[in-house]
């Protein structure tokens, strides 16, 4: 069963932006000139974030990889990941076209569309702390703790998985480019184990 929510809640941190745009340990709306707060408010209207979940059973597979419900990603590191796994979950987010349209409309004011970036890329990246923290939650009360997440591009776990969570995660309006590129934009996809805690 897929599980889908739009009551992410996330949060844009200015000095997360600031150190994405090369600026750590600068503050307030003045640390860049095309107004920091401004950017983030414009991105926070714009933001339709949407959340699909689906658990999968982990089990070996030949060549030293793991099957997710029948799934087997050709990618040593995530079968490293999930090593001593029961389950996982198959997650995908995205901040919806309305981000990507604001990003487009910022072409002409490339200090403008800069910043816009980073503040929706810091957003999608703080909705996915969202996810981690209620993975975290519900594994801990099935006596289970969460692994932190594992996304497409990490390691040898490549681009082309991203097939995988656009089909098997329907209903978010996203698609992918012939690239291996999520649309819209702002959109985060990973597996998060779920690991038997340790009784010693």
């Amino acid at each position: 069963m897929i599980f889908y929510t739009s009551e992410m809640r996330f949060r844009i941190d200015a000095a997360r932006v600031l150190s994405r745009l090369g600026r750590p340990g600068a503050g307030g709306e003045s640390a860049h000139p095309d107004g920091l707060a401004r950017r983030i408010a414009e991105v926070l209207e714009a933001a339709e974030p949407k959340l699909a979940r689906l658990r999968l059973p982990v089990s070996e597979a030949p060549g030293g990889l793991v099957s997710l419900g029948g799934w087997i990603p050709s990618s040593a590191d995530l079968a490293s990941r999930l090593g001593g796994c029961l389950s996982c979950t198959a997650f995908m987010l995205t901040l919806g076209p309305a981000v990507d349209s604001l990003l487009e409309e910022a072409a002409r004011q490339p200090s403008r569309q800069v910043v816009l970036d980073a503040a929706a890329s810091e957003a999608a990246e703080d909705c996915a702390r969202w996810v981690q923290r209620i993975e975290r939650s519900e594994a801990s009360m099935a006596g289970m703790k969460a692994l932190p997440r594992f996304s497409p591009g990490f390691g040898d776990f490549s681009l082309d998985n991203q097939e995988f969570f656009v089909e098997s995660l329907p209903g978010l309006g996203v698609t992918l480019t012939p690239g291996r590129l999520l649309i819209p934009r702002k959109t985060v996809t990973g597996v998060i184990g779920w690991k038997q805690c340790s009784t010693g």
